[in-house]
């Protein structure tokens, strides 16, 4: 799978210089499909010589990178001797199966890419890829195991098992609109479901420029009780996505307006 370069990813452009270097220090361990990665840090505790969390970087690297499936992201493990610092997680995979599901996810972006290329701008392409993930994925909690309950999270669900939760949608369009040479970050927020507020996360992509909210997951779930794809959750302003999505609004892109047909023709959005 190809990734854009490092200075690209959204929140590796926020960290400071140092810490961009401690950012790649790690990162350049878990993306040879490792789980533990040993930094120099030097300092005391578990923060950089600029005074951040190394956990927020961390946090950063998988906000990014939706190619680092491999990792289980909910607890990772820090320890520190002198100016070294590592940091580990679970590796849901051997290395067997770690190469095996690489080169499938490789077959499968490259095909749904192919299809992509079809489409005559960034606008379509982008518009392609959404409702691709809308047809093609089902929302599932996934299965009572602890792989299972892994996959669901990350692109081997949403991408090979046809099957994951929020996050799942949100890296998978992430990942495809990275190889398609496309800006797309994850947001993760809330949503009102029901009664209640939920954890959830989404996509910013840019366009023409300009930022839009998109929520793949969302549209999915309307899309199981309607025919067609819905606009609703597609190229959205911030207002827009106000009324049931919460998010820190000082962390991501301003979204100023909805996307409309009055942009040039060549990005207009053309969904079946």
């Amino acid at each position: 799978m190809g990734t854009c370069k490092l200075h690209t990813r959204y929140r590796f452009a926020q960290l400071r210089p140092g810490d961009q270097g401690v950012y790649r220090q790690i990162y350049n361990k878990w993306s040879q499909g490792r789980s533990i990665a040993m930094i120099s840090c030097p300092g005391a505790g578990y923060t950089t010589p600029d005074g951040t969390d190394v956990h927020d970087i961390v946090q950063a690297i998988i906000d990014d990178n939706p190619q680092l499936f491999h990792l289980e992201t909910t607890q990772f493990m820090y320890r520190r001797n002198g100016a070294a610092v590592t940091i580990g997680t679970e590796s849901i995979y051997t290395p067997t199966e770690y190469t095996c599901l690489s080169a499938k996810l490789k077959r499968r972006t490259t095909d749904i890419l192919h299809a992509a290329q079809a489409y005559p701008s960034d606008g379509t392409r982008l518009a392609y890829l959404y409702q691709f993930l809308v047809d093609n994925i089902a929302y599932h909690r996934g299965l009572p195991n602890p792989r299972s309950r892994c996959e669901i999270h990350t692109i081997v669900g949403a991408l090979l098992n046809s099957a994951c939760v929020c996050d799942g949608y949100a890296r998978a369009f992430q990942l495809l609109c990275d190889n398609a040479g496309l800006h797309c970050i994850i947001v993760c927020g809330h949503t009102q479901m029901a009664e209640a507020k939920e954890p959830h996360a989404w996509n910013i992509v840019m366009l023409t420029g300009q930022c839009y909210h998109v929520d793949v997951t969302q549209a999915s779930a309307a899309a199981e009780k309607s025919s067609g794809c819905s606009t609703q959750f597609f190229l959205r302003s911030d207002q827009s996505f106000s009324h049931n999505h919460e998010w820190n609004r000082h962390v991501y892109p301003v979204c100023a307006s909805d996307f409309t047909a009055n942009k040039p023709e060549s990005e207009t959005i053309l969904l079946k």
